[in-house]
């Protein structure tokens, strides 16, 4: 079917036709009759949509090959095989060259027409009776419509869509977003708006055809159309548009942007008549649709209809169950996929369907056809799998079918697995902190082993020396030399005794510390009738630190002591030891003499080996000139605090 009309009479006509021969038949009671014009030899051309025309006055307008007839008077087209024509155009005379493809009328009365072979647009003007071609734009006219301001609409074969106003051509083309593709049908609905049948996008709307900057919605297979290739466009009394596609009838409302599917293979021609039945043309066919106004059924909801482990079937019934739960599956079986459908009594009602795994709320997928969904790798864990029904209109189903699975993790994931591995850890640790505590121990004890031989032995030699020394020289008179034997042994008594106190364990402590750095200072400070304040603070904790940062402290603090008692020539001295959470600092102030360019670096050994021991520590030292005169030795050492085993 290439088109379908009525004549002025009512009756219902169609053309039907192949591609180089096209004729014409009428209604007459119930059956069609062909109507062939006695003065058109050759009725027949390709053409369609509108090929055959009745104006407002009446007036038929018959194409053949090369001529346009127009007859006057003829009221019904059954009266036209005796009817006269007023008037014959010929092609390349009173017409341009070419066949006439399509024909339309606009408010006028002016007809419009698309020639075959030239690819040429015409309008004949009913006041000059003149042809008036439109050479500023190129291509096969195949559809026409007038809007509700008198603006002319064109569809143009693979040149898609125009627009005449006021004189001007506007063309809206794929470079412009409108959809690829030809234009073979145009509509204006009762609310103005403009609707294109396009063989790539679908069907398109446009809501205001009379403003400057055009806008358009597509509706194609993405939004529920059957499909993209769209070719006549119809309109029931509700404002429902229906687009003929070779896939059938598809109807959308405009109100909600609900689609419904009529399996009818019509795709050509579509027409409304004047009882409101709407009339499908297919290839030799033509189908006849009353739009039913009936209040929409609920939607069927969705059935399971197997569910595939690894690719065995599971037992499901093969007419479907809305629940399936209590499935176990091992750790390996996590590739699943699962197969519905539903139970459509609703022919021209397009069902799509919607799934969600493991998901809370409204999070489903997106509405799609398809009847199988496949998951490559589900996670261990209990799951529930939803699949429901869904029209265009957004309305679902009322209750979604459901699966309820679980799979099993493997046995390294396992709880009794992941507790004896904890325990066992918790195991490893515990005897890993035994063997390093009995480490400690021992090392305390080997530390106290060789302090007390050191104390016993060496340094009760040294001191039964500097004794036989003093009881040589009184008996012997030889002053001298066995006066600097004495001294040498009780000096090395007190280095002995600096060893010792250095590597016995029971001494670790800050305070330990803080009371031999206390004494020491006494001892030497008094002895040189030098004023003296030592403040120790430790915060009121007992800190462990190692022998190496006991034994450097202490004798940095010696050396300082030892110049400030021969160099310094000063009265008073202010010693201060300052214990915070990951450090330690010790200030030596002398009111003395001063030292001669301390930041140099330049001096003795003594010096040299106090900046080497704080290196040593990971601390430093600095020697400044003292506010109120004299020098300013200041030692910071960061330290990890860590338990004795005398604490």
């Amino acid at each position: 079917m290439k088109s379908i009309f009525e004549d002025r009479a009512g009756e219902l006509c169609t053309a039907i036709g192949e591609e180089t021969s096209t004729e014409l038949y009428c209604r007459s009671g119930e059956h069609f009759a062909r109507v062939t014009p006695a003065a058109a030899p050759q009725p027949g051309i390709f053409g369609w949509g509108q090929i055959h025309l009745q104006d407002r006055f009446g007036e038929w307008w018959i194409p053949s090959r090369g001529n346009l007839y127009r007859f006057t008077g003829v009221k019904r087209a059954a009266e036209l095989p005796n009817a006269r024509p007023t008037a014959i155009y010929r092609a390349g005379k009173e017409l341009p060259r070419g066949d006439v493809f399509r024909l339309f009328e606009d408010s006028r009365g002016d007809v419009w027409m698309g020639l075959w072979h030239e690819d040429a647009l015409v309008r004949w003007h009913r006041t000059t009776g003149e042809f008036e071609r439109f050479h500023d734009i190129a291509g096969l006219p195949t559809a026409f419509a007038e809007d509700h301001s008198g603006n002319i609409w064109i569809g143009f074969y693979w040149r898609n869509l125009a627009r005449f106003k006021d004189g001007h051509i506007l063309v809206l083309s794929p470079a412009k977003g409108f959809p690829d593709g030809s234009v073979f049908a145009l509509h204006i609905d009762g609310a103005g708006r403009l609707w294109a049948a396009t063989t790539r996008g679908g069907v398109v709307r446009i809501d205001n055809p009379d403003a400057g900057d055009i806008h358009y919605r597509s509706y194609a297979s993405d939004e529920g159309l059957a499909s993209d290739e769209a070719t006549a466009i119809a309109e029931d009394g509700r404002g429902r548009i229906y687009a003929a596609t070779g896939r059938g009838i598809d109807r959308l409302d405009p109100a909600n942007g609900e689609i419904r599917h009529f399996a009818v293979p019509a795709g050509e021609a579509a027409f409304r008549d004047r009882e409101g039945r709407l009339w499908f043309g297919a290839s030799r066919a033509l189908y006849m649709l009353r739009p039913n106004d009936d209040e929409e059924t609920a939607l069927p909801n969705a059935l399971i209809s197997s569910m595939r482990v690894r690719g065995r079937p599971s037992a499901i019934s093969e007419f479907g169950e809305s629940s399936v739960r209590g499935v176990r599956l091992g750790a390996a079986d996590n590739q699943i996929q699962f197969d519905f459908f539903s139970i459509n009594l609703d022919p021209g009602r397009k069902l799509l369907y919607q799934y969600r795994l493991d998901v809370t709320g409204n999070d489903w997928s997106r509405p799609a056809s398809t009847l199988t969904i496949n998951y490559a790798s589900v996670a261990p864990g209990r799951h529930r799998y939803e699949v429901r029904t869904v029209d265009s209109a957004g309305r679902t189903g009322a209750e979604p079918a459901v699966v309820e699975f679980e799979i099993f993790p493997p046995v390294w994931r396992r709880a009794w697995f992941l507790s004896l591995a904890g325990a066992l850890a918790l195991l490893l640790l515990a005897a890993a902190h035994h063997y390093r505590v009995r480490q400690l121990l021992e090392m305390a004890r080997i530390r106290t082993r060789i302090a007390t031989d050191l104390h016993d032995d060496i340094g009760a030699s040294l001191s039964q020396i500097a004794l036989l020394s003093e009881v040589a020289r009184r008996e012997n008179g030889r002053g001298d030399v066995l006066t600097r034997i004495g001294n040498l042994s009780r000096d090395l008594v007190d280095s002995m005794s600096d060893v010792v106190w250095a590597i016995d364990p029971r001494w670790d402590r800050s305070t330990d510390l803080v009371s031999r750095m206390r004494r020491f200072s006494g001892d030497l400070l008094s002895a040189s009738n030098i004023e003296y304040r030592f403040v120790g603070e430790t915060g009121g904790e007992e800190v462990a630190l190692n022998s190496g940062i006991r034994r450097n402290t202490f004798l940095i603090l010696k050396e300082t002591l030892h110049n400030v008692v021969k160099h310094a020539e000063c009265t008073q001295v202010t010693i201060t030891f300052s214990l915070e959470a990951d450090h330690f600092s010790l200030v030596v102030e002398d009111d003395g003499r001063g030292f001669d360019s301390p930041a140099s670096g330049r001096g003795g050994h003594g010096l040299r080996n106090m900046r080497a021991r704080a290196a040593e520590m990971g601390g430093s030292l600095e020697i400044l000139p003292a506010p109120r005169g004299g020098t300013r030795v200041e030692l910071h050492v960061r330290v990890r605090r860590r338990r004795s085993a005398y604490l």
